[in-house]
């Protein structure tokens, strides 16, 4: 059933001019970049249904993953661990 909030995509809309334009030729390649290559290339990202979601998820895992790094050494040491065990853990 459709959705009538839901946006409809055109998937040749979406990547419409959002490609560099390749010439090839016997030896010789030839890459056209536009200008406006990378804000098109980006509209092209956000217009696919997912891609928002996927950005959050991959920085909130980054943000999440380098603040528990920062703070391992002090994590492992609340349970009385030496320096060698937090050495250990870090590493791996």
């Amino acid at each position: 059933q459709h959705n009538p909030y839901e946006p409809q995509y055109n998937q040749s809309n979406i990547d419409e001019l959002a490609e560099p334009t390749l010439t090839i030729t016997d030896h010789h390649l030839d890459i056209n970049i536009r200008d406006d290559q990378i804000v098109l290339s980006t509209k092209a990202c956000f217009a696919r249904p997912g891609f928002v979601h996927a950005l959050i998820t991959f920085t909130v895992s980054g943000i999440v993953i380098n603040t528990l790094s920062t703070f391992m050494d002090y994590l492992v040491r609340l349970n009385g661990a030496g320096r060698e065990y937090v050495g250990i853990v870090g590493g791996s």
